[in-house]
C-alpha cells in the first residue's frame, strides 16, 4: 500500500505537471517558480483526466497506472535526448554554504529579514512532514452535509458525485487518485499529505518574490502570512482536507504569473498561463471566480491591445486553448449551472438587515482573528493604498471582496480565504510605507551586499555544523516529551481563553484543543529533527541524487516491514479512536461531575486511557474479559463504573451487558452508538 501510495502522490503533485511543463514549453525563471508551477498543472491535469475518464466510464486502476507509466517513459525520453537536465548531482553542503555565504554578506537589517523568513518557511516545511500519516479533521471534508471525502470515493469508484452541491471538483478528482491506486476509502493518509503543499507554496510565491526583486516588502510579506495564517485559521486546519487554501493558492499564483508577464513584449503563452491558474482558482471554490474574473479582464485588455501582432497559428491555439481551459476548469458550472449559481447567494445563513449582518461580520473578525491582528491589518492596508505599487491591487482584491464577505457570504469567515494572500501583500507594502514615513525615506528597502564573503566548510565550521546537529536533535527528544506537550497545551488553552475570549469557531471532528496541540508537538519536533538530518547530511557530503536514492529505498523496505497494509489501517483506526475518546470524555466528565460520581473508570477502550494531559476522570485500562468478570461478580462494590466499547463479535461481553441491565445490575448512565457508560448497582 505505501508504495501505491507513494506513486498516487507523485502522480497527484509532480508526474503530470512535469509533462505539461514540457511539452507546451513553459518557461520559468528560478526553482521555486518551475516546481510551484509543476504542482499547479498537475492538480490541473489531474482534474482533466479523472473527468475525462470517468465520464467515459473507464477511470480504473489500470487505466491510471497505464497514464503514470506514459509519464515516467515520457520523462525517461526525455531525459535520455537532454532536453531536460535535472540537476541531482548538488552537495547538501554546497546549497547550504552558499546560504551561509550569501547571509554574511548581506546587511544586518536583511540577515535577520532572511532568518525570520528562513525559519517560517522550515516551520511550514516541517507542517507537510508532521501531516503524513494523519486523517481528516476537518467536518466539512468527513461527515458533513458537504462531505469531499465522499465525493473522491464516489470519483473512485468511477462515478460522478451525485450531491456534489455548488461546490467545484477540483480537490475530490486529485484525492480520488490515492483512494483509487490503494483501494482503501478509509485511509486518509495519502490524500491528506498534500495539504500543506498549498499554503508552502503561497509562502514560498512571497520568497520568489523577495529574491527576484531583491526588495524586503516581499520578505514582510512572507512573515506576515507565515506569522497570522495560525490565528486566522489553525494550524490543523492549515494542513486538512478542505478547499479554502487550495483556492486560495490558484488566487495567488495567478496574481504572481500575472505579476510575471512580459510588460514590454506581449507574449500569448504567458497570458495563458495567467488564465489556466485563475480559471484554476474558480475550478477549486467558487470564491475563485473573483480572481477569475478581474484577472481574466486584464488579460481581454492586453489581448486586445496587441491582439494585431498575432499570427494565424496564435490565434488558432488561443481559441483552442480558451475552450479547453474553460471546459475543464468550470466542467461543474456548465453541468449544473443553476446549481452553482445558488451558491452566489445563501441568504438562510444570514442575519435579518443589513446592519445585523455587518454586526455578526465584525464579531465574527474579531473573535476569529483577535483585536491586535485586526488593527494591524486595518492600519497596514490603509498606508498601502498610499503606495504606487499596491493600491491598485487594495482596492480590486482586497477592500471590495472583504465588503462583498461581510454583507453576503460572512456566515464562515472561511469564505475570506482567497483574500488572506492578499492582505498579506498589500500589508507588507503598509509596513514598508510606514517605515518610509518614520525614517524620511522615498526608495524601496532593497537588499544590499555589505561586501562578497564566502563560506567554506573547515574545521570550525565543521564543528559547528556538528553541535547545531547534536543540539536540534537534543531539542527534538525535549520537544517529543510529554512535559513539552503540557506547556504547548498550557499555552494553546491560554491563548484561547485570553486572546480568543474562548469564542474561536473549531471546525474539527475533535472539538477538543488536543488535536491543535498534537499539531504544534508534532510541527516543532519535526522542525529540529530536520535541522538536525540537515547537519548529518552536509558532515556526510550527500547530494540530492543521494537522498533520493535513500528515500526510494526506504519506502520499498518500509512497504514490506512496518508500514504494511495492516499498520497503515490500525495506525488510521487508531487516530479514529482517538478523535472518540477525546469527545467522549467530555461527555463523560460531564456525567461524572454533575452526579458527584467516583472518579475512576474502567474501561476497555485504550485511547481514552492514555492522554497526555491529567484530567479529572482515571480511566483503568483493563481486557474484555476482566470486563465480563466485573459485571457478572457481585463482589465488586457498587458505583463501580464501566466505560465500553462494545463490538459486535464479543458476544460473551454484549450479553454480560444485557444481563447486567435486565437483572438491574447496572444502570444505563449513557449510551452512544458502539459505547456505553455503566454504574454498578
Amino acid at each position: 500500500m505505501l508504495l501505491l501510495g507513494f506513486l498516487a502522490f507523485l502522480q497527484t503533485v509532480l508526474l503530470p505537471g512535469y509533462v505539461f511543463i514540457n511539452i507546451f514549453k513553459v518557461k520559468t525563471e528560478s526553482n521555486i517558480q518551475k516546481w510551484i508551477y509543476i504542482f499547479a498543472f498537475s492538480l490541473f491535469v489531474n482534474y482533466a483526466l479523472v473527468t475525462i475518464l470517468v465520464t467515459l466510464g473507464i477511470y480504473k486502476f489500470t487505466s491510471v497506472v497505464v497514464i503514470i507509466v506514459l509519464e515516467f517513459l515520457f520523462i525517461i525520453y526525455l531525459l535520455f535526448k537532454r532536453k531536460i537536465k535535472l540537476n541531482i548531482s548538488i552537495k547538501f553542503r554546497n546549497l547550504i554554504l552558499e546560504y551561509l555565504s550569501f547571509l554574511k554578506s548581506i546587511t544586518t537589517g536583511g540577515r535577520v529579514l532572511f532568518l525570520i523568513s528562513g525559519v517560517i518557511v522550515l516551520f511550514y516545511v516541517s507542517l507537510f512532514f508532521a501531516n503524513i500519516g494523519t486523517i481528516f479533521y476537518f467536518v466539512d471534508t468527513v461527515y458533513h452535509a458537504h462531505h469531499w471525502n465522499t465525493w473522491s470515493i464516489d470519483f473512485s469508484n468511477n462515478i460522478f458525485p451525485i450531491e456534489s452541491s455548488h461546490f467545484p471538483q477540483l480537490i475530490p478528482t486529485n484525492w480520488s487518485i490515492s483512494y483509487l491506486l490503494i483501494n482503501e476509502p478509509n485511509v486518509h493518509f495519502f490524500p491528506k499529505s498534500i495539504m500543506p503543499l498549498f499554503f508552502l507554496c503561497n509562502l514560498l510565491l512571497f520568497l520568489a518574490l523577495g529574491i527576484e526583486k531583491k526588495q524586503y516588502v516581499y520578505f514582510f510579506g512572507l512573515i506576515i502570512y507565515g506569522l497570522f495564517a495560525p490565528i486566522i485559521y489553525s494550524l490543523g486546519f492549515i494542513a486538512d482536507g478542505n478547499a479554502d487554501l487550495p483556492v486560495s493558492f490558484f488566487s495567488f499564483l495567478a496574481f504572481y504569473a500575472y505579476r510575471k508577464t512580459d510588460k514590454a513584449e506581449f507574449k500569448l503563452k504567458e497570458y495563458l498561463v495567467v488564465f489556466l491558474f485563475a480559471s484554476t482558482a474558480a475550478g477549486t471554490k467558487l470564491a475563485g471566480f473573483y480572481v477569475f474574473f478581474f484577472l481574466s479582464l486584464l488579460c481581454l485588455y492586453n489581448l486586445v491591445k496587441n491582439f494585431r501582432r498575432l499570427t494565424k497559428k496564435e490565434i488558432i491555439n488561443l481559441i483552442v486553448s480558451v475552450i479547453l481551459i474553460l471546459i475543464i476548469n468550470l466542467f461543474w458550472y456548465l453541468v449544473k449551472p443553476k446549481v452553482m449559481a445558488s451558491g452566489l447567494h445563501q441568504p438562510e445563513w444570514l442575519a435579518e438587515g443589513y446592519l445585523n449582518i455587518l454586526k455578526n461580520a465584525l464579531y465574527l473578525v474579531y473573535n476569529n482573528f483577535g483585536l491586535p491582528v485586526v488593527a494591524f491589518l486595518i492600519i497596514t492596508i490603509f498606508f498601502s493604498l498610499l503606495t504606487k505599487e499596491a493600491k491598485y491591487i487594495t482596492m480590486v482584491f482586497v477592500i471590495p471582496p472583504v465588503i462583498l464577505w461581510m454583507f453576503k457570504y460572512s456566515a464562515d469567515f472561511r469564505n475570506l480565504s482567497f483574500v488572506v494572500p492578499f492582505i498579506s501583500y498589500v500589508s507588507a507594502f503598509g509596513v514598508e510605507k510606514i517605515y518610509k514615513i518614520l525614517k524620511n525615506k522615498r526608495d524601496s528597502l532593497v537588499i544590499e551586499k555589505e561586501q562578497s564573503k564566502v563560506i567554506i566548510a573547515d574545521k570550525k565550521n565543521l564543528l559547528r555544523i556538528t553541535l547545531c546537529s547534536i543540539i536540534s536533535l537534543i531539542f527534538y527528544l525535549v520537544a517529543m516529551s510529554d512535559s513539552f506537550y503540557q506547556f504547548l497545551y498550557w499555552i494553546y488553552s491560554s491563548t484561547n481563553k485570553y486572546y480568543f475570549h474562548s469564542n474561536r469557531i473549531i471546525y474539527f471532528t475533535d472539538f477538543t484543543f488536543f488535536v491543535h496541540v498534537d499539531v504544534y508537538q508534532k510541527v516543532i519536533s519535526t522542525m529540529f529533527l530536520l535541522l538536525s538530518i540537515t547537519g548529518l547530511l552536509f558532515l556526510l557530503k550527500l547530494r540530492l541524487r543521494d537522498v533520493f536514492t535513500i528515500s526510494i529505498i526506504g519506502i520499498t523496505i518500509l512497504n514490506f516491514t512496518l508500514l504494511t497494509k495492516q499498520n497503515i489501517l490500525d495506525c488510521q483506526r487508531d487516530q479514529f479512536d482517538k478523535v472518540d475518546a477525546r469527545n467522549y470524555y467530555q461527555t463523560l466528565n460531564t456525567i461524572v461531575k454533575s452526579g458527584g460520581l467516583d472518579k475512576t473508570v474502567f474501561t476497555n477502550f485504550e485511547s481514552i486511557s492514555n492522554e497526555k494531559i491529567p484530567r479529572n476522570i482515571t480511566f483503568v485500562f483493563v481486557g474484555n474479559k476482566e470486563l465480563v468478570n466485573i459485571l457478572q461478580d457481585t463482589s465488586y462494590v457498587e458505583n463501580t463504573k464501566l466505560f465500553i466499547k462494545r463490538d459486535v463479535s464479543e458476544n460473551q461481553l454484549n450479553n454480560a451487558i444485557t444481563n447486567s441491565l435486565l437483572n438491574d445490575k447496572s444502570q444505563n448512565l449513557f449510551e452512544d452508538d458502539e459505547y456505553i457508560f455503566l454504574e454498578l448497582n
